[in-house]
Formats: C-alpha cells, sequence, structure tokens
C-alpha cells in the first residue's frame, strides 16, 4: 500500500483523504495543533511543527512515497507566510538532504497570487510569475526551492478557494460589507481540490517537478459575482457602491486547460454551480 504524509492536515486535507484512501493509500496527517481522531483504518495522525527539521526527521522514518504540503500562514504578514510555508520547505528538504536512496514525490499547494496584476490577460503555467505582494512573493520562493530541489511532484496553484466554511464572499454581500470592482477573478470550490489532488495522485508518470493551475472554467469580473449572489439573496445593491480598484491580488484570468488536458472534469465548473449549492439549505 502506497504512503502519503499529509503536512498541513486541514480542509483540504480532510477532503482529499477519504479519496486516496478509497484509492488504496494510506494517510499520515502532521498538524501543529492536537491531532484528530482519524475515523478511519488507512489514516492516522502525527504532531509537530513543519518549521521544524527534527519534526521532518521523524516523520519521514516511515518513508511515504508521496509527501502533501497544504500550510496557512501562522499571520497575515510577511513574516507570517515564511513562517507558515517558507520555513517548513526548507525544513523538508534539509531533512530529505540527509535521507540516501530515497526519493519520495512532492506536492505543494501554492497560489495564483504569484501572479499579482496581469491587467486582465490570460496566464498559464508558462507565464512568468509576477507577485505584488509579500504573499505571492513568498510562494514563489517556495516553488523556487521545490524546482531547484531535483525532486519530482507537482506545484498545485490554486486560485480563491471556496466551499463549506469558505463562505467569506457571500457573508460580505449579505452584511454589505464589500465593494464592486471590474477586476477579474479566479476561484475553485475546495472538492474539485481534492478531487483533482487524487487524480494527479493516480498519474505516477511525472518525471520532474510540474506547475499545475487549479482554477474552475470561468474567470469573472468580481463585480458580475457580487451582483449575482446578491440576485439570489435578494438584496439590493446600490450604484454608489462601484468602485473602479483593482483588488490587491491584482485582475487576471488563470487557465486551467493543463489541468482538463489530464482528463479533470470539475464538478463545479463555475462560481454559478458552487455558490448555488452553498446558498441552498440544506
Amino acid at each position: 500500500m502506497s504512503s502519503v504524509l499529509w503536512v498541513g492536515f486541514g480542509d483540504i486535507a480532510q477532503r482529499t483523504a477519504p479519496l486516496l484512501i478509497a484509492s488504496g493509500y494510506s494517510v499520515i496527517g502532521a498538524r501543529r495543533s492536537p491531532v484528530l481522531d482519524p475515523g478511519a483504518e488507512s489514516l492516522s495522525f502525527v504532531q509537530g511543527d513543519g518549521r521544524e527539521v527534527e519534526a521532518w526527521r521523524r516523520w519521514l522514518l516511515q518513508k511515504p512515497d508521496t509527501i502533501i504540503i497544504s500550510m496557512i500562514p501562522t499571520d497575515f504578514t510577511e513574516e507570517g507566510y515564511r513562517q507558515g510555508y517558507l520555513e517548513p520547505v526548507q525544513a523538508l528538504l534539509k531533512a530529505l538532504s540527509a535521507l540516501q536512496n530515497y526519493h519520495p514525490q512532492i506536492y505543494f499547494v501554492s497560489s495564483t497570487s504569484v501572479f499579482g496584476d496581469a491587467g486582465g490577460d490570460w496566464v498559464n503555467e508558462e507565464t512568468q510569475p509576477n507577485p505584488s505582494g509579500f504573499s505571492g512573493m513568498v510562494l514563489l520562493a517556495c516553488e523556487q526551492a521545490l524546482l531547484a530541489s531535483g525532486y519530482t511532484g507537482y506545484i498545485m496553484r490554486c486560485s480563491g478557494i471556496y466551499g463549506p466554511g469558505r463562505t467569506r464572499l457571500i457573508d460580505s454581500v449579505r452584511t454589505g460589507q464589500f465593494k464592486l470592482h471590474q477586476g477579474w477573478t479566479n476561484r475553485i470550490h475546495a472538492d474539485d481540490i481534492a478531487r483533482a489532488i487524487n487524480l494527479l495522485m493516480q498519474r505516477q508518470q511525472v518525471t520532474g517537478m510540474e506547475i499545475l493551475h487549479l482554477s474552475d472554467d470561468t474567470p469573472v469580473a468580481q463585480r458580475d459575482v457580487v451582483l449575482w449572489l446578491a440576485e439570489q439573496l435578494g438584496i439590493s445593491v446600490e450604484s454608489k457602491q462601484k468602485t473602479s480598484s483593482i483588488p490587491a491580488r491584482g485582475s487576471k484570468r488563470i487557465s486551467n486547460d493543463k489541468l482538463k488536458s489530464l482528463g479533470f472534469e470539475f464538478t463545479y465548473p463555475s462560481f454559478k454551480q458552487g455558490y448555488s449549492q452553498l446558498l441552498t439549505p440544506p
């Protein structure tokens, strides 16, 4: 049975693990906080801090076949991003450097924020990153370290993640705490991320560290999403709320052609399918 070490076992991991287990993998989840009740025979947990090389050394004793990293920042500052993302990647690579004849695949959950503002243009995996904020800069540093490491796997750049428990935009429309702008936005439902990771795990043909965009079929102006949500919620949006400012993450359209060329089909190909499900009472 192939094994997966998932470091940063949060929401995405909890959605993906059942799919991996059903596909025949055993999963070890690593968390900073107290471990969860496994709830499945092929799922176990370990605790530790991914910034510490010694934690990685303990976790790697079992030599998992695949390592998946999906971290969060310790806080929304440059230092928080370095602690949450870059330091764990550096610690992993240092721990691996001491191990001979061991070459796990590494999957890293990154973000399309590495592009910053593209002026509304399409960007794909060949587009040169140009981050405009510290979050994108730190994530790009992680990507560069992994690309230079010699290990195989995937750098998975996710666009804006939404889904159960990730309803900030819906909440902002309900409370009126939002601004309208024409900048292009991109998103992906958390369940589709889980399904995409499961698909990638089945391929096993990757020969290098590949970059892959995880984003749905429908880049859309932020204004259009907000107005659609307001209509679904029966909320009137005043025209005075319109603004031409571009968000901090910039305006760009993320191409998912590479992901779809692998045979992936979205459960939620656009925001309308995904948000409709979230707006429907259980």
